[in-house]
């Protein structure tokens, strides 16, 4: 058996991203949490004209020296309707925010520290040059990189990309997956199960886990327990998807064929059992290509909670490895734990919790289960509470690690995979 840590490691260093070569033009909204593949440049300069900052008066600074001067308006400069014409000595123009500065103009004075009279504008502070201006070029200058090549896009990076046309950016490609759930006693959701059978829930966890990391699910079957189905089956599966999740069948029983489907298709196996509980029959392999790139595949365990806690400390990571995002450590957080639990000797458990933030800190609970096959944990928990190894129990108050239940993209990655 493998230890979490090295499991994740393992992971963590062997996915590789996708080659520069398959990157793919992006829809502007579809671009956060994808790596960009290639420098954006400023087709403009930014701001693309000198604007103000404030509504008020353009004006020479050099005539609001004097407290009180007493500027003559003649004209106004809106957003998107410039002032056209020249300014002289002594006068002024009534401007807006965004709006462009009237050539021979320099300073914006706040219509705040103004007073009319009639034509004229009474300043009733002296200004210096560039005072409320924004001026030509100040964030960049066309042709500037404002983007590079490798930068992990967030909801930041979107109105930027929009200001200088870069609607459809190359970017790495979203990873596409194939969720293969095995089991001759599995049926479909929608049908009303004999005895014996079960409906197949993974199948639909796991394609919602997959999509809210951003990635697609292109691939879903039920498989019977049947090697030869299997193999068939996870053979298209690796010729049409990146990733490949199968569900079930990675343990050491009659029917469990997983490990030597696997073998006989050329997948190398990494691990094949992790010190967890639950989720220690996880098997983690890959597949090189002759184009340099890689397939992944993950057997997960059968039971819910084990698949649904395997994809979050295994799976998703292997995703945003994929998407081409360096992930520099484990995902955790200190917590406190608020009541005790047995623990497991020679295995951690990554158990569902109920996480609260409070004023000295996060506190972990855990849901409490009746097994790894009771999925009502899982819709009560909003995160995982981590206890180590070891015998007797775990007591409130004792110092733990817990990995709340994120809202799924990568661009979640920068807070969460980190040393706590």
């Amino acid at each position: 058996m493998i230890l979490v840590d090295q499991a994740l490691t393992l992971v963590t260093s062997t996915v590789r991203p996708p080659p520069w070569s398959a990157a793919v033009a992006t829809p502007l909204q579809e671009v956060v949490g994808r790596v960009l593949a290639e420098d954006v440049h400023a087709d403009v300069d930014l701001p693309p004209f000198s604007r103000s900052t404030m509504d008020g008066f353009a004006v020479r600074a050099s005539d609001t020296q004097t407290v009180g001067a007493r500027l003559r308006v003649v004209g106004e400069s809106a957003a998107g309707r410039p002032f056209a014409g020249s300014i002289d000595a002594g006068c002024a123009v009534s401007i807006f925010t965004g709006a462009v500065l009237p050539a021979d103009t320099d300073a914006v004075i706040q219509v705040e520290r103004t007073s009319r009279e009639g034509e004229y504008v009474v300043c009733g502070v002296p200004l210096r040059v560039g005072q409320n201006v924004s001026k030509r070029g100040e964030d960049a200058t066309a042709g500037a990189v404002l983007v590079p090549r490798g930068a992990l896009l967030t909801t930041g990076h979107v109105g930027l990309l929009a200001s200088v046309g870069a609607i459809a950016p190359r970017c790495l490609p979203a990873p596409r997956v194939a969720i293969l759930a095995t089991g001759t006693e599995l049926v479909d959701v929608a049908a009303t199960p004999a005895l014996g059978q079960i409906r197949e829930s993974n199948g639909a966890a796991l394609a919602a886990l997959v999509e809210r990391t951003g990635a697609r699910v292109v691939c879903r079957r039920r498989l019977p327990d049947d090697r030869d189905v299997i193999r068939a089956g996870t053979a298209e599966a690796l010729a049409t998807a990146d990733v490949v999740l199968l569900s079930g069948g990675s343990s050491v029983g009659d029917y469990d064929f997983t490990p030597e489907v696997l073998a006989d298709l050329g997948v190398v196996t990494h691990f094949d059992r992790i010190a967890l509980k639950p989720g220690k029959p996880t098997i983690f392999g890959t597949r090189e290509r002759d184009d340099g790139d890689q397939r992944i595949v993950f057997g997960v365990p059968g039971n819910p909670i084990s698949a649904f806690t395997v994809f979050h400390l295994f799976v998703k990571p292997a995703l945003v490895r994929r998407f081409g995002v360096v992930i520099p450590g484990r995902a955790r957080l200190p917590a406190v734990l608020d009541a005790p639990v047995k623990r497991v000797e020679e295995r951690e458990q990554a158990l569902p919790a109920v996480l609260t933030l409070r004023e000295d800190g996060l506190h972990a609970r855990f849901s409490g289960w009746h097994g790894s096959g009771d999925v009502t944990c899982v819709a009560r928990a909003n995160g995982f509470v981590f206890v180590p190894a070891g015998t007797g129990a775990a007591a409130a108050g004792e110092r733990v690690f817990a990995l709340p239940l994120d809202a799924g993209g990568p661009d979640v990655f920068d807070f969460l995979f980190r040393d706590a």
